[in-house]
C-alpha cells in the first residue's frame, strides 16, 4: 500500500491524468478481487461447518429410521402372527380340535389378544422441521420424505387405532364376561400367553422379569371350556374383524416400510 501510494503521489505530481486514472481503476479492481476472495473463503467455511452439521444430523436420522424400520418389521410380524392363530381357530372351529394339544389352542388363542400399534422414534425429524434446520440436507427427496413422514404413518396409525380403540376392547370385554380367562389357558401362559413376541409388544424384556411358577392349580385347563369359546360364534366374528384389520394396517405397513427403506438409502448416499 505504502509503493501504491507513492506512485499516486508521483502520478499527481507530474500531472499525468491518463495514467493515474488507469492507476485508480488498477486500485479499485485489486480491492473487488481481495473482497471476492474474503467472501470465497467465508462461503468455504460456511460450507465446511454446513456439511459437517448435515453429516452428524444424518448419522442421527440414520439410529432414528434403522428403529422405525425395525419398529415397523415386528408389528408387521406381530399382525402375521395374530392371522395365522385366528385361522387357525377358525379351522378349529369349523373341524374341531381332537388331537390337538391344549398348550397349541390356548398359544393360538393368547395371540389374539395382542395390541400391535407402530411408535417409532421421531425425536430427529420433529426437531428438524421445528428449528428449521432441514434446510442442512442437501438431497431435496430426502427433504421431502422427512417432510411428509408425519403424513405417511398416518395411514397406518388410523387402521391401529380403530381396532385398539373399537375391536379388541369388545373383544376383550366379551369374552372377560362370558368365559373363565383362568379355563382359556394353561401353565405356559406364566410367560406372557407362552410367547416372547407378547412380551416385545409390551415393551417388557424378558430377561428383565423374574419367572413366577403359576401352578396347575391356578390355570384350571378345561376343554370344554376352550370349545365354547372356539364355538362362540360373536367370538369368531370379533376374530374376523380383527383380521380384517390386521390386512389393511399391513398393506399400509408395507407402504411405509418402503418409505422407510427410501430414506435410510438417501441417508446412506448422503453420508457417502
Amino acid at each position: 500500500m505504502k509503493l501504491f501510494r507513492k506512485s499516486r503521489g508521483v502520478l499527481v505530481q507530474k500531472n499525468r491524468v491518463l495514467k493515474y486514472c488507469l492507476y485508480a481503476v488498477g486500485e479499485i479492481i485489486l480491492v473487488v478481487i481481495g473482497i471476492l476472495i474474503a467472501l470465497q473463503v467465508n462461503n468455504w467455511n460456511i460450507e465446511r461447518t454446513n456439511t459437517k452439521q448435515e453429516s452428524n444430523i444424518l448419522l442421527q436420522l440414520k439410529q432414528e429410521y434403522t428403529e422405525n424400520l425395525r419398529e415397523i418389521e415386528q408389528k408387521i410380524e406381530i399382525r402375521y402372527a395374530m392371522n395365522t392363530s385366528i385361522r387357525t381357530l377358525i379351522k378349529y372351529s369349523d373341524e374341531g380340535f381332537e388331537g390337538t394339544s391344549l398348550d397349541t389352542v390356548y398359544h393360538h388363542i393368547g395371540q389374539t389378544y395382542y395390541n400391535p400399534t407402530f411408535d417409532g422414534p421421531t425425536g430427529v425429524t420433529d426437531d428438524l422441521l421445528s428449528s428449521g434446520k432441514l434446510y442442512l440436507l442437501k438431497n431435496d427427496e430426502l427433504r421431502n420424505l422427512l417432510t411428509n413422514w408425519s403424513g405417511t404413518t398416518i395411514k397406518v396409525t388410523e387402521e391401529e387405532q380403530f381396532m385398539v380403540n373399537h375391536i379388541l376392547p369388545k373383544y376383550q370385554d366379551y369374552t372377560s364376561k362370558n368365559y373363565d380367562t383362568r379355563k382359556l389357558y394353561s401353565k405356559t401362559a406364566e410367560s406372557g400367553l407362552g410367547t416372547d413376541l407378547y412380551l416385545n409388544n409390551m415393551v417388557i424384556s424378558v430377561e428383565s422379569i423374574e419367572k413366577v411358577s403359576i401352578t396347575e392349580t391356578f390355570w384350571q385347563a378345561d376343554r370344554k371350556e376352550v370349545s365354547k369359546f372356539i364355538n362362540d360364534k360373536i367370538v369368531t366374528n370379533y376374530q374376523v374383524d380383527i383380521f380384517r384389520k390386521n390386512l389393511l394396517a399391513n398393506d399400509q405397513s408395507f407402504g411405509l416400510k418402503l418409505n422407510i427403506q427410501k430414506i435410510l438409502s438417501l441417508i446412506e448416499e448422503g453420508l457417502k
